[in-house]
């Protein structure tokens, strides 16, 4: 007891309605030992609950004082005669006898308190080390947040840098490529030319070429759409305008002409494919001439909107078979519409029914408003056909659109 009050380890502080409480244990303690240990009412197993209680709530120090007091009361009572553990002989009270059954009862009642004690330390302290480990976890799990966020910071600013540099030398090749397309209108006697090119991304795989030649009154025509989207695309697309360079010098052979763009082109092609037109018109006379790989027919809208479609023969450029082309004459009469496209415009879809735009469509729209300038038809057909896609950013191919119109000389 000496021990448990007085080691600066086993010290109990409390607060003053703690040490209420234990008052009112301990006096409960005293109360039930008395009634125990009396002759009127020998309960001897009633302060046993109290000791508990107290020992549970107090620890060491509850356990000690409650069994003191205990004691004192059991030893006062029983040297007194009373209770269940007063053993008479012949010669009256053997305090002897009494005391052995009695420190029997004590000892048992003080290891129950102290087994208590005992548990319940160390309950606290399976509690305290689990807790202990549970905030090492949290620490260990903010440190790990704390690291990973950091690590997701720097890898984000390392990604963005990224983009904003892919960003820049994408904007780069979008004006590299818009440098391929003709720089200078070509508005030659006779006819009014008008084509625009609106890449899915910011670069794409469509490309168009004009060339006149005045000595000759020739104006010669190229159009192709290289298949894929964005920079593979366009890098072949590229590779196709420097094909174009014998073209440019005569366009009046049109077979040979594509050709030669196929054999400089499909080393580089492997699994890509283009298709493409070649058109030459006679400013002077409106003789026309078409051939094609692969690509869309020729449309030409009559002034009177009568539709006709020029179909030559020629297959696609792969670099495995041969374009086989042949060419289709025609001749045009004053106010002849010429259209001529990439499957970027036919083949827009509606966002929510997959309908396409279409190819009749198209030609509706062109051949009602066949009389108008050129730059309305042009806008009207771009903005039909983004109305219809769900808006630009929903537009899944490359858009090439060309009108010529033969206004004679």
């Amino acid at each position: 007891m000496l021990y448990v009050w007085f080691h600066p380890k086993a010290k109990l502080r409390l607060e003053l309605h703690k040490q209420f409480e234990l008052l009112v244990w301990i006096i409960l303690v005293y109360i039930s030992g008395s009634i125990a240990f009396s002759d009127e009412w020998p309960l001897l197993f009633l302060p046993i609950p109290f000791v508990i209680v107290t020992s549970i709530r107090f620890r060491q120090f509850g356990a000690t004082l409650a069994t003191v007091v205990l004691a004192f009361t059991a030893v006062t009572l029983t040297i007194e005669g009373k209770g269940v553990f007063a053993r008479r002989d012949a010669s009256g009270l053997s305090i002897n006898d009494s005391l052995i059954f009695l420190d029997a009862f004590l000892f048992c009642i003080s290891g129950i308190a102290y087994f208590l004690v005992t548990a319940t330390r160390e309950r606290e302290r399976a509690q305290l080390a689990s807790l202990k480990s549970l905030q090492f976890l949290n620490e260990l799990k903010e440190k790990a947040n704390e690291e990973l966020e950091q690590k997701v910071l720097e890898r984000t600013a390392v990604i963005e840098e990224q983009r904003a540099e892919i960003e820049k030398q994408l904007d780069m090749a979008k004006r590299i490529q818009e440098s391929l397309f003709p720089q200078k209108e070509v508005s030659p006697e006779g006819v009014e030319i008008l084509f625009k090119n609106i890449p899915m991304m910011k670069v794409g795989g469509d490309l168009y070429d004009i060339v006149w030649k005045p000595e000759k009154l020739e104006l010669g025509v190229f159009i192709c759409d290289v298949s894929g989207h964005g920079i593979p695309a366009a890098l072949l697309s590229a590779l196709v305008k420097t094909s174009l360079d014998k073209w440019k010098e005569d366009p009046s052979d049109l077979k040979e002409n594509l050709e030669s763009i196929r054999n400089q082109i499909i080393p580089n092609l492997r699994e890509h494919f283009v298709t493409a037109s070649l058109l030459l018109l006679h400013t002077d006379t409106g003789a026309l001439t078409f051939a094609r790989a692969g690509h869309f027919p020729l449309f030409i809208i009559r002034k009177s909107g009568a539709l006709v479609s020029l179909k030559p023969m020629g297959r696609i450029i792969t670099p495995i078979f041969p374009i086989l082309a042949e060419e289709e004459k025609f001749q045009l009469e004053t106010g002849d519409l010429i259209v001529m496209l990439t499957d970027g415009l036919t083949e827009a879809r509606a966002p929510e029914s997959f309908q396409m735009f279409g190819e009749e469509r198209l030609l509706h729209l062109i051949r009602d408003m066949r009389n108008l300038p050129l730059k309305e038809i042009r806008d009207q057909v771009f903005q039909s056909v983004i109305q219809l896609s769900g808006g630009i950013a929903a537009i899944q191919d490359d858009l090439t659109f060309g009108l010529i119109r033969y206004t004679g000389v």
